[in-house]
């Protein structure tokens, strides 16, 4: 954390009072001037704390009660947008669980062919380098918290299953064996042509030649 964060951060604490764990401030819009510019108090501490940067469509919802409180552990947001309407948005900590539907390994499905937590985490963070996958830190495929989010790439997501024991057996192995319903699903995504084959095979963990393949049905015929 610089200088500069520490000395804001003391300068809104001076500000406030701790009473049964809410951060009490004057009013319950308190501004500051940081980096040239005035910012919402609650909406520095939360992402400072949380480690995230929150988007312009956000509300930051009270869990305590207390309208001039400003602990941010007091506090969750949720987006002006309709993706999360079909999220069950808890604690910060807890993992949101996509209301609607789910594919064949268990991830929310947003539309046809995009997968929920892709979704959440690019509402929230911005656009996903080409290549790149998220994966959750949280193990549950239908979680869409950006908090249990993180970008990585294939090879980080094989060696995350095999520290955590999670890595499939037998005929369940991607590189073993897809499924017809997969096969389709790529054939599907790239007639849209809205994938390139390297985006399609880093969605299935598969190579672009191996997709290639399966597109033109010298295999899976």
């Amino acid at each position: 954390m610089t200088s500069n964060i520490l000395y804001v951060l003391h300068k809104i604490y001076q500000n406030l009072k701790i009473t049964n764990n809410c951060f009490i401030g004057t009013t319950s819009k308190m501004r500051i001037n940081y980096k040239g510019e005035l910012i919402n108090v609650r909406k520095l501490l939360y992402e400072i704390t949380h480690e995230i940067k929150l988007k312009p469509n956000y509300n930051l919802v009270n869990t305590c009660g207390n309208w001039k409180c400003y602990n941010p552990e007091h506090f969750v947001f949720e987006y002006k947008d309709k993706f999360w309407s079909h999220v069950d948005i808890k604690s910060n900590n807890e993992c949101w669980n996509w209301k609607n539907s789910v594919d064949i390994n268990g991830y929310g499905k947003s539309g046809a062919y995009k997968k929920a937590h892709r979704v959440a985490y690019k509402l929230t963070y911005g656009k996903i380098p080409k290549g790149k996958i998220i994966m959750h830190k949280c193990d549950n495929p239908t979680c869409c918290n950006p908090n249990h989010l993180v970008i990585g790439t294939q090879q980080d997501n094989v060696a995350d299953m095999i520290n955590k024991n999670r890595q499939c057996k037998g005929e369940d192995v991607q590189t073993s064996k897809l499924t017809n319903t997969k096969v389709k699903h790529i054939r599907k995504m790239y007639k849209t042509g809205k994938y390139s084959q390297q985006e399609i095979g880093t969605e299935f963990g598969i190579t672009q030649s191996h997709v290639g393949r399966i597109i033109r049905h010298d295999r899976w015929r």
